[in-house]
């Protein structure tokens, strides 16, 4: 019972290691990723990509892109709710800092879009690397012999 146990062990490990492709379904404000079926998030992704030089470099600067994007998202929120929110305590809201808010979600808008693109460049870099090293797929047998039943895996 230990064998079967570690055959299928072995069987399904084999198995997960042919299907590591990331795949990218683009959505409105750019794209979700996913592995075997799974999303994925952005640092899972990156942590990913990191097995390759070139891919690693490529998610550094998409990631780079996202925290700018995300700063001055973040600033311009807070600049446009906070005199949405003294209007809404019926004090007199400085309407000019809702603007400047405004204008800085605006400007974080292309940093997200360059990160999006930098980081859709490093997964399809790693998934041409990936198709090219992996051009054998294994075939599974069961197979029966003289020494028992098993199950042969073929490269």
């Amino acid at each position: 019972m230990k064998k079967i146990s570690l055959y299928l062990g072995i069987l399904f490990l084999m198995s997960g290691l042919y299907a590591q492709e990331i795949t990218a379904k683009k959505v409105f404000g750019g794209y979700k990723y996913s592995r075997n079926g799974q999303l994925l998030t952005e640092k899972e992704i990156i942590e990913i990509l990191k097995s390759n030089e070139k891919t690693a470099e490529l998610a550094k600067v998409a990631q780079t892109n996202y925290t700018m994007g995300n700063i001055f998202a973040s600033v311009g929120g807070f600049l446009i709710g906070w005199p949405v929110g003294t209007a809404l305590r019926g004090d007199k809201p400085n309407w000019n800092l809702a603007a400047a808010g405004a204008g800085l979600v605006v400007l974080g808008i292309p940093f997200v879009s360059a990160g999006n693109k930098k980081l859709k460049e490093a997964v399809d870099l790693y998934n041409a690397g990936f198709k090219e090293t992996s051009r054998y797929k294994p075939q599974y047998h069961f197979t029966a012999g003289i020494y028992g039943i098993g199950i042969t895996v073929t490269f």
